[in-house]
């Protein structure tokens, strides 16, 4: 993968800053955790996990497109096609008719996928009172958008790069 010259010569500054290199690898313990997690949560809940990050999306994004979702999961059309027929099966998402354009669906979660993406919500709800102070709440959580933001940027960035 090629990155900017930007982005190689900022990392190639990185090797002399210990505490930004210490946050980097928090930053892939957090990840490597939460993969866990969400394997723990998804297995509990009898869903795979990617209907398990399907559900805590719809959850936080109600009356979703199917192309929404699919973006969101960077799946294919069939494979978000397969996707929502299982969750539907399994009785956690419904698809209602679209309001704006009866020639599509939007997705709903049932009562069974509601229950289940607050028994995420309260999972992720209690490690965060244990693990952070709540006066650091809002600080917290505006770091992490803001390494989301850039994140995302960078990854752009490389996509363009590539040619992608």
């Amino acid at each position: 993968m090629t990155f900017p010259p930007v982005m190689t010569a900022l990392a190639a500054t990185a090797v002399n800053e210990p505490p930004l290199l210490e946050a980097v690898s928090a930053f892939a313990a957090l990840e490597h955790q939460n993969s866990q997690v969400i394997g723990v949560l998804s297995s509990r809940l009898g869903i795979g996990k990617t209907d398990l990050r399907a559900l805590v999306y719809l959850s936080r994004n109600p009356g979703s497109m199917p192309k929404a979702l699919a973006e969101h999961l960077q799946l294919s059309t069939g494979a978000t096609t397969n996707l929502i027929d299982r969750m539907e099966a399994a009785g956690l998402l419904t698809r209602v008719p679209n309001p704006d354009d009866r020639r599509s669906s939007v997705l709903e979660l049932a009562e069974t996928g509601v229950q289940a993406a607050h028994e995420v919500s309260v999972f992720y709800r209690h490690v965060f009172r244990e693990a952070v102070e709540p006066h650091h709440f809002k600080v917290l959580s505006a770091a992490m958008r803001s390494i989301g933001d850039a994140i995302g940027r960078a990854a752009e960035a490389a996509d363009q790069t590539t040619g992608g």
